[in-house]
């Protein structure tokens, strides 16, 4: 079966989150249950009452937000657009 689409419904967005940085601090090998969550993802769609974000708008999320989503094995968070804190801005467009 090929790659499924996900289309979010009502005002959800789908977002996959940015990678986190180094797996080591020093020379200590850190498990993925100590790092830090990272709260930063790219809108990968948006549901049709959405109306103040768009696709591929990088944002800035709560920690512990959303639900995850496996597809194409790969993972992205389910969220309301209200757990949405900002979007960043290009600074030399102003967008």
């Amino acid at each position: 079966m090929k790659g499924r689409i996900f289309r979010p419904l009502g005002r959800r967005v789908l977002v996959r989150p940015t990678l986190p940085g180094d797996r080591k601090s020093g020379e200590i090998y850190l498990p993925d249950t100590a790092k830090k969550q990272n709260n930063e993802g790219v809108i990968i769609g948006v549901g049709p009452d959405v109306k103040s974000l768009h696709e591929r708008e990088l944002i800035l999320f709560g920690k512990w937000i959303g639900v995850e989503v496996y597809l194409n094995n790969e993972t992205f968070l389910l969220m309301s657009e209200d757990d949405i804190l900002g979007v960043f801005c290009d600074p030399v467009f102003g967008q």
